[in-house]
């Protein structure tokens, strides 16, 4: 009896484990997808994300000509935007705070927080180093400027939910750093 308690509890702990690691294999993870606009081609890169992870987008406002950051998180397969951030309020930049979000200012930003704009994509329109210097930040994997890697190439910004060994398996922020 002593020899097949052992062997029971051995089994269910193998079972345990494989479980464990199936699990973690195929969870579903957000990744970041960054691709090219009207073409059919591979994503320019793909990366994995921690849900309390920002994905930050910085640009100079074409008509207002100031910094605007645009703060996200992933959820359920979305960007959803937690904060705007602006140096002014006229032509096309924000004025006043979304229903259920708030609004307050420092010395240097307006900080529109909160409100629950979700968005499945985000196009966005890459300048150049005169007009829009775009810039894309994921704290923990680095921070690039756009307008200098693509200018003015339309691009998309989208979250992919994949199993994470896909996703560590297709990352590719290690090719956009290079570059």
């Amino acid at each position: 009896m002593r020899g097949n308690g052992k062997k029971l509890f051995s089994r269910g702990m193998h079972i345990f484990l494989l479980s464990g690691v199936l699990f973690l294999c195929c969870a579903p993870v957000p990744m970041l997808v960054l691709e090219e606009r009207r073409r059919e081609e591979r994503p320019l890169f793909m990366t994995l994300l921690v849900l309390s992870d920002p994905v930050i987008t910085r640009y100079i406002h074409s008509v207002e000509r100031t910094p605007v950051e645009d703060e996200y998180y992933p959820s359920h397969g979305t960007l959803w935007q937690w904060e705007e951030r602006v140096r002014s309020h006229n032509a096309g930049l924000p004025f006043s705070k979304r229903p259920g979000g708030t609004f307050f200012q420092d010395s240097s930003w307006m900080y529109f927080r909160g409100g629950g704009a979700w968005f499945s994509s985000i196009s966005l329109r890459v300048g150049t180093e005169e007009f829009g210097r775009n810039q894309l930040e994921l704290p923990g994997n680095g921070s690039w400027n756009l307008f200098r890697l693509f200018p003015e190439k339309p691009l998309t910004l989208r979250i992919e939910e994949a199993p994470l060994l896909m996703a560590v398996l297709r990352s590719s922020v290690s090719t956009l750093i290079e570059e």
